[in-house]
């Protein structure tokens, strides 16, 4: 789910100074990055909604449903600097929306504001992952993937540990390992340990989450990009291993 460019301190700042009576306030912030400024905080509801897509709306209420641990006990819509977004007190997360682009913050996204991509890419990678929970047995994009032999687009699945590979150094180090989807399939996890931890511990016969971008060869499947982008460019992927998300 996408870095708005502001700072750290508004992990803190967002919930001491939104204001809770429905009333635009003017709150002066200082952060440690040297920014500074005036910004209005807007917590009328309603009003905020009417400005949403039934797309972005689609957007809250999916990752709720979808991911409770990570979005749970949902404040009212908020704006600040042109941003419109949800505050969740139950891991101290956000998710924020502005100009088509869709933004996570807090909790183990940590404390850099992260890119997850435009509304139209977040709401089909979270059908995509609706659509698999719905599936007693097959993984409806991989499968689609396979057969058309496309690659390149970002997708989510789960699937169990197959084979453990050592590490590849050349360039960036990437853990390796090996999943097999629902589906039969089998998929190769490069996940990128100079830019996200390393996942702990794992082992065959383990059931492990993750997003990513998916890419198809002749030789075979691989899942890569499962790591934020510190430039920001890039929409941000995770592992996901016994409740910890490594990204």
């Amino acid at each position: 789910m996408s870095r708005f460019h502001l700072r750290t301190i508004f992990l803190a700042a967002l919930v001491s100074l939104v204001s809770n009576t429905g009333l635009a306030e003017s709150h002066q912030v200082s952060t440690s990055a040297g920014l500074q400024g005036n910004i209005e905080f807007l917590t009328v509801s309603d009003e905020l909604q009417a400005q949403l897509s039934a797309g972005a709306l689609s957007i809250f209420q999916k990752a709720e449903t979808l991911y409770p641990d990570l979005f749970g006990n949902a404040s009212e819509f908020r704006t600040v600097q042109g941003y419109i977004y949800k505050f969740y007190a139950a891991q101290n997360t956000y998710i924020g929306m502005r100009d088509n682009v869709v933004y996570v913050l807090g909790g183990p996204f940590g404390n850099s504001i992260i890119n997850q991509g435009s509304i139209a890419n977040t709401l089909a990678f979270l059908v995509n992952a609706e659509n698999i929970r719905k599936s007693n047995g097959f993984d409806p994009i991989f499968g689609y993937a396979w057969q058309k032999q496309t690659g390149n687009f970002q997708a989510e699945g789960t699937g169990l540990v197959s084979r453990i590979l050592s590490d590849d150094i050349t360039g960036d180090a990437h853990q390796r390992f090996i999943v097999r989807l629902r589906s039969g399939q089998t998929l190769l996890v490069a996940h990128n340990i100079d830019l996200a931890p390393r996942v702990p511990a794992i082992k065959v016969g383990d059931e492990v989450a993750f997003y990513g971008e998916y890419e198809w060869s002749a030789e075979g499947r691989t899942m890569h990009w499962t790591h934020h982008d510190p430039a920001g460019r890039h929409t941000a992927g995770w592992i996901r291993y016994q409740g910890v998300t490594y990204q």
